[in-house]
């Protein structure tokens, strides 16, 4: 029982802190971002939530820069 509770809390700890943003993209432009992701990063788990967080964050960047 305390091992089901503890990683319950751990879970629930570790979600809570993420941030999850849903979309619809079109399919031409995802296929495009995830071949540029595979060139420039390689096929790694967790590449493509890295290149769109860099994406985010440049967009936030430029915008201030406006």
């Amino acid at each position: 029982m305390y091992v089901y509770v503890y990683i319950f809390i751990s879970l629930c700890f570790i979600f809570c802190l993420l941030g999850r943003i849903d979309f619809n993209l079109d399919p031409t432009l995802e296929d495009k971002f995830r071949k540029e992701v595979y060139k420039r990063k390689g096929m790694k788990k967790g590449n493509i939530t890295e290149a769109l967080e860099e994406a985010i964050q440049y967009w936030i960047k430029e915008g201030k820069n406006e």
